[in-house]
């Protein structure tokens, strides 16, 4: 079991990470380990008649008895949600979205670092088994949302086409897949096409960070006024088509040697350098790939 103050899986973008800790109790940064199974007594939430509160029996004690989770973030200020003595797991997956404000459709949001049944008894797992239990909250702020957002800020005149005005950064995949943004096309929770020909366009697309869109295979901005050099998509390489054709783009033309995948490069009418010399020289681009300049 990892540390409650660290992340457990540094390759899932994690926000929160979150460790029970007994009321009045917070986790942080230097908090020892918490072992899979560890005897440890918490207030509230241990077996056996000498535990209860003096003059209560199981039932009253039960009764009364709210488990509070402590939830100490990576970034940011620490907070707690509170559940019943009788809640499940999905219980306090569920309190913790409701915590931070997020729509049931999230699910997958919030995890328990070790495979548990939404159904499993709290009381159970920090009574019977006496362990630790840790939460995971995924980072909401999805990396191809944040994408699609930047690029609508570099973009004037993409906020004003269908959906995109309602693009927030923080929106979870789920929900930016509900606005059904013009032009885009997703799959699962990946981005894989981006066609917007003849909107009316203008800015730079070049600061975009489009290797955040691994599963990106068309890219068509064809007929806009989209200037600056042509951007960095040596790490999509499932990119099969771009189409940048009829812009204002100017500068040298990068190599895109890596697109194995690449079947057209449409860079014609614009305002590059060196166009000739850089399609006559082969290793600048896979072999098969139609390139118009």
């Amino acid at each position: 079991m990892a540390d409650p103050g660290r992340l457990v899986n540094p390759t899932i973008n994690q926000d929160n990470l979150i460790s029970r800790e007994g009321p009045g109790t917070a986790a942080g940064p230097n908090a020892p380990p918490a072992p899979t199974r560890v005897a440890r007594d918490e207030p509230g939430l241990t077996a056996g008649p000498d535990c209860l509160p003096k003059g209560k029996t199981q039932e009253q004690h039960d009764l009364a008895a709210q488990i509070e989770i402590s939830i100490q973030p990576v970034s940011g200020a620490a907070f707690s949600v509170a559940v019943s003595s009788a809640a499940t797991v999905g219980d306090v997956k569920a309190a913790i979205r409701s915590a931070k404000g997020l729509s049931s459709g999230c699910q997958h949001l919030v995890k328990t670092e070790e495979p548990l049944d939404d159904c499993q008894s709290l009381r159970e797992l920090f009574v019977a088994e006496k362990r630790w239990l840790l939460f995971l909250v995924v980072n909401t702020v999805n990396s191809e949302v944040a994408v699609l957002f930047a690029l609508m800020q570099a973009l004037e005149g993409l906020a004003a086409l269908q959906s995109w005005a309602s693009l927030r950064n923080d929106m979870a995949i789920e929900e930016a897949q509900a606005l059904q943004l013009q032009g885009v096309r997703m799959t699962g929770d990946h981005v894989m096409e981006l066609q917007l020909v003849r909107c009316q366009l203008n800015g730079r697309i070049d600061g975009i960070q489009w290797k955040m869109l691994p599963k990106l295979t068309i890219v068509n901005l064809n007929e806009n006024g989209i200037t600056g050099p042509v951007p960095d998509f040596s790490k999509n390489t499932a990119l099969r088509e771009l189409y940048l054709y009829s812009n204002e783009l100017s500068g040298s033309i990068p190599d895109f040697s890596a697109n194995v995948n690449l079947k057209n490069l449409w860079l014609s009418q614009n305002k590059l350098e060196g166009t000739k010399e850089w399609k006559a020289d082969k290793s600048n681009y896979p072999s098969g790939c139609s390139v118009f300049l």
